[in-house]
């Protein structure tokens, strides 16, 4: 109402069903100013700490026609809840803050959209 506000931006993901009754979440896109390593590397130190669970792998198959990361789900867990788990406390999910200022008048003033 204000002109001052946030904007949620979520990776872009998928879950496939493999083989055995295993679930994967496929990532195949990321929010601006996120790197894909240290994303990577921040979800296997999670995963190591204890924070995250249910993963068992995080696979980079990322080539030339785009990017992929695999991540595994055990199969006593729901994929839907790790993937949560994985938008809270990782960079899968980001908060960008705005401020909307325009000219109004000669005077910057902050407006709606």
């Amino acid at each position: 109402e204000k002109g001052k506000g946030s904007v949620v931006i979520r990776s872009k993901t998928h879950i496939e069903e493999g083989s055995r009754g295993r679930a994967s979440i496929i990532v195949t896109e990321i929010p601006y100013q996120v790197s894909k390593s240290s994303m990577i590397e921040q979800i296997a130190e999670m995963v190591d700490n204890g924070k995250i669970q249910g993963i068992t792998d995080i696979r980079d198959e990322s080539d030339r026609d785009g990017m992929r990361v695999v991540i595994d789900v055990q199969r006593n867990h729901d994929p839907d809840l790790v993937l949560n788990n994985l938008y809270v406390n990782t960079r899968l999910q980001q908060r960008f803050n705005c401020n909307m200022v325009a000219l109004v008048d000669r005077q910057p003033l902050n407006l709606s959209l």
